[in-house]
């Protein structure tokens, strides 16, 4: 069995993170469309704001939660979160004028960027390490999980003519989280408080800024990746727009997380493969399956090429993703440790604000006379750009390895 040998606490914690994935995916794959149907009916940019607050608020609002977060039970913090959530998702059933939907989006950001903060948190409590490591795997397998399912479901409602219905539906999903917190959440103890003030982080980080430029580069690795990764969650409103919205585009959107869930484990094994034999190669073939995505999108009218576009996505993600963080967390210096994995929830949410951003760029585009297939012409060149450059500077003979650099202690 999936949950054998875990404790109950973890089971409710894995359950509240696979609900809580079906209902923000079901938003992030609809809302764009949902915004365009009555009772709403928004322009182009006022859906681009919300999208942006909507990716942003669910990683970037973290930092308005750190200091607050170490004062209180995680018991406490964690029902705060899911109330917020369901707050606000039902305010835009109720409220659905644009200046409402901000201010619940803003809420929602709140609420969700806590509900992340409070579960790495709390695994990152467990004193097992046995347990600590099963914890954030379970957490990774039932979020991608969730989020599978989640496109599938979404597509299965009838948002065209309910999208205001919709959102009620997500706000009763974070109720059921909710409930079963309440019930079964009881860890019982308080998060550590940071030892190492913000301020002596970045300090730290400014004045040997030449010894941590590798670790820089990782997290702008990480945000090229998230900026690709979210011009997925526009792909629906542009068939919507600009083409036809095929009827399987749930399951196609599905097959990414699929991937990951079935599949990760070998793609790390190709990876660190690929790193033995040259640093860092493995992300450039990451970026060089993301660049393929882009080009198959471009490269035929027929409405199967999406299958296509979100199997290569995936394989580039597989490479990228899981091991920007492995790579930070396992050789950058202690001191600098902390405030590094916190930039790299900064680049996520830095990486969404482009779902806005790809929405307005695709109407600029198409109102100076360009078809919004460009778009995505410029997404493919951006990436075999990336490759290109990515190749020249992990190929070319350094005389310090990569990796090896942000083990180097400090003088």
């Amino acid at each position: 069995m999936l949950f054998r040998g875990t404790s109950a606490t973890l089971q409710v914690v894995a359950l509240a993170r696979f609900l809580s994935a079906i209902g923000y995916f079901v938003l992030v794959v609809l809302q764009a469309i949902l915004f365009l149907e009555p009772p709403f009916e928004f322009s182009p940019y006022q859906i681009a704001l919300l999208l942006g607050i909507f990716g942003f608020g669910n990683h970037g609002l973290a930092l308005f939660w750190a200091p607050i977060v170490p004062r209180y039970q995680f018991r406490g913090m964690m029902l705060l979160a899911y109330v917020l959530a369901v707050g606000a998702f039902a305010g835009v059933y109720f409220f659905p004028s644009f200046l409402w939907c901000v201010v619940m989006y803003f809420c929602a950001g709140l609420g969700l960027s806590l509900t992340n903060l409070i579960t790495k948190l709390w695994a990152a409590s467990l004193e097992d390490e046995k347990e600590r490591i099963s914890a954030f795997s379970l957490f990774y397998r039932a979020s991608n999980a969730g989020g599978g399912i989640a496109p599938v479901i979404a597509f299965a409602l009838p948002y065209q003519h309910s999208a205001r219905e919709i959102f009620l539906g997500v706000a009763a999903c974070y109720f059921v989280v909710l409930a079963a917190c309440f019930f079964f959440f009881h860890p019982g103890k308080k998060p550590v408080e940071a030892k190492v003030t913000a301020t002596q982080l970045v300090t730290s980080l400014y004045r040997d800024f030449a010894q941590y430029r590798t670790a820089l580069i990782f997290l702008f690795i990480m945000l090229l990746y998230t900026c690709s990764y979210f011009q997925i969650e526009i792909v629906p409103y542009y068939l919507k727009q600009y083409e036809q919205l095929p009827s399987f585009i749930g399951w196609v959107l599905a097959v990414n997380p699929i991937m990951i869930v079935c599949l990760q484990g070998y793609f790390s094994k190709a990876f660190f493969w690929l790193h033995k034999r040259k640093e860092s190669s493995g992300f450039i073939l990451g970026f060089l399956c993301v660049a393929a995505a882009f080009i198959a999108l471009v490269a035929s009218p027929s409405a199967y090429r999406l299958w296509w576009f979100i199997v290569l996505f995936a394989m580039g993600e597989m490479f990228i993703a899981p091991h920007v963080d492995f790579m930070i967390s396992l050789k950058s210096p202690k001191t600098i440790q902390p405030f590094l994995m916190s930039l790299v929830g900064i680049m996520v949410a830095l990486g969404s604000l482009t779902m806005g951003a790809g929405v307005v760029a695709m109407t600029k585009l198409v109102e100076a006379g360009f078809p919004a297939l460009s778009w995505w012409s410029l997404n493919a060149l951006l990436f075999v750009g990336i490759v290109v450059i990515g190749s020249v500077m992990v190929f070319k003979k350094t005389k310090t390895p990569l990796i090896d650099e942000l083990a180097t202690p400090s003088a």
